[in-house]
């Protein structure tokens, strides 16, 4: 079975809203074993929509639209539907009461125009719309199936879940599946990683493997065609396990993991404690890692130490170390872990120094040059990188790394 997406909106094209429907959308076909060859973004013009609409139902079995499905007059989707398909538009008493339910529900009074959203070309099927105003539906067109969803995200994740998911996986039931594993990996680039997996990837056919750079770090995606889950899993795993025997401890988590969660993780299971100093990062590590549920089992604190007077009166960092070493430097990074592990009064203390850009290099600490130490019980450890020129980049970039630092310090691997 084929799929397309055919995502509707100006501001998707102005680049005012990310398309993450889309993404979504992809993922979830995937996940059904369902071809998405094309993925079509169109804006609010009943002309170039019109022609959308025909060449996808011409070589796709499944369309799938976002967007245009509001009461307002640049909401044109199912106008365009029913023209193109040639269908009068209809009032849908279904699909009228669900508007009226949602407003009743809410103690509000509806406004007339949202009853633009009952009118539905002739022929088609409402899907219930739980959180919204808009009714998607289902339009059936030569043997071709046409899903009009709404085009905000949560809406249109509830309705493809339990109204759209469902219906294709009675039309793929006894059909291949597809499914995808991925290895998440910090300290090696793109290049570097498919360099040393080359042996795998040359001989890949069912599974493949794909290396693909991400923020700050390597995926590996490994995606296997097959009849059940249960055989594709199995044969994901085998390729994985020829990964990891390569990569090592490289590889620090898959799927959905964070360098934060798995670090969060490893220290609630030994006991450990975690304070951070950081200067370039401006708070950053500090707010990632409390975006991880729990976080307040370990963490102590973060001290944004961004001017050198508060490394020094803060942290204790000495001004010998500062005048002849520089803000910048492993040795001022090891006094401000120091500082961190002593006011939080925690097992562990890491910090990071650095030139975040776009200013402020000079030839010998260029942008993007930053060091980093963490400081245990057992032992201190100290390193300098230089990342890259952009800023906020660096500043991503740099949190990882100080994540990281921690993550190899409680598996005891800080100088694989």
């Amino acid at each position: 079975m084929k799929a397309e997406i055919i995502s509707i909106g100006t501001e998707l094209l102005l680049g005012d809203v990310v398309n993450s429907n889309a993404s979504f959308l992809g993922r979830e076909l995937a996940s059904m074993g369902i071809d998405l060859y094309f993925i079509t973004c169109v804006g609010d013009n009943p002309a170039r929509l019109e022609e959308t609409l025909q060449r996808a139902v011409s070589r796709s079995d499944v369309v799938i639209t976002t967007g245009g499905l509001g009461p307002t007059s640049d909401d044109i989707t199912r106008e365009v539907i029913a023209r193109t398909f040639e269908r009068s538009l209809e009032r849908d008493e279904q699909a009228e009461g669900m508007i009226r339910d949602f407003f009743a529900r809410r103690d509000r009074e509806m406004p007339e125009e949202n009853l633009k959203q009952a009118s539905l070309p002739q022929g088609a099927t409402p899907l219930f719309n739980e959180t919204g105003t808009a009714p998607g539906f289902l339009l059936e067109v030569e043997g071709r199936k046409i899903f009009a969803l709404p085009g905000v995200p949560p809406e249109m994740k509830m309705m493809f879940r339990k109204r759209v998911r469902p219906k294709l996986l009675e039309e793929q039931a006894g059909r291949e599946i597809i499914h995808s594993r991925v290895l998440r990996i910090f300290g090696l680039g793109e290049s570097e990683v498919e360099n040393r997996l080359r042996e795998i990837i040359a001989s890949q056919s069912n599974p493949t493997v794909a290396p693909l750079a991400g923020r700050g770090e390597v995926q590996v995606r490994i995606t296997c065609k097959e009849e059940n889950k249960e055989l594709a899993l199995e044969k994901i795993a085998e390729v994985a396990r020829g990964i990891m025997a390569i990569l090592g401890n490289f590889i620090y988590g898959e799927d959905e993991d964070t360098l934060e969660a798995v670090m969060s993780i490893l220290l609630s299971q030994g006991g450990w404690t975690l304070g951070v100093a950081e200067s370039c990062t401006g708070g950053l590590v500090g707010s990632r890692i409390t975006d991880v549920p729990g976080a307040s089992e370990f963490f102590r604190g973060s001290i944004v130490a961004y001017n050198d007077e508060l490394k020094r009166d803060l942290l204790g960092v000495s001004s010998e170390t500062l005048e002849k070493h520089g803000a910048v430097s492993e040795e001022t990074a090891l006094e401000m872990a120091r500082g961190a592990r002593k006011i939080c009064q925690s097992d562990i203390g890491v910090a990071l120094t650095g030139v975040a850009g776009p200013g402020g290099g000079t030839p010998q600490k260029p942008v993007g040059t930053v060091s980093f130490a963490l400081v245990g019980p057992e032992r201190e450890y100290s390193l300098t990188k230089l990342l890259g020129s952009r800023r906020r980049d660096n500043k991503w970039r740099a949190g990882n790394y100080a994540l990281d630092l921690v993550r190899r310090y409680i598996l005891d691997i800080l100088d694989d």
